[in-house]
C-alpha cells in the first residue's frame, strides 16, 4: 500500500507499507521543505517518526473492538427478536 505523507495541504513524501503486517517499508521524499527532519529524512528516521505517532494503532484497535461489539449486538438481536 502506498500513501502520500501530507503537511497540511502540501505533499511532502510517499510512504509504502507491507500489506501483511502494515510496517513501513519505503519512503520517498517529495518535498524536503515540509518533510519531517526538514530534508534530512531517510527510511530509518521516518520509521522512528512513524512509531512515535501511535494514533493509527489506537484507531485500529478501537475499530476492531467496535466491530466485535457490533457483531455481538447483531447476534443478541437475532436471538431475542425472533
Amino acid at each position: 500500500m502506498e500513501y502520500l505523507l501530507m503537511h497540511k495541504d502540501d505533499v511532502c513524501g510517499s510512504m509504502s507499507f507491507d500489506d501483511k503486517n502494515g510496517r513501513l517499508i519505503e519512503f520517498k521524499e517529495l518535498n524536503k521543505e515540509f518533510c519531517p527532519y526538514l530534508g534530512y529524512s531517510n527510511l530509518t528516521k521516518i520509521k522512528q517518526w512513524w512509531e512515535m505517532r501511535k494514533v493509527y494503532a489506537k484507531i485500529d484497535e478501537a475499530v476492531y473492538q467496535n466491530r466485535i461489539l457490533l457483531d455481538k449486538m447483531r447476534i443478541y438481536t437475532k436471538i431475542f427478536n425472533r
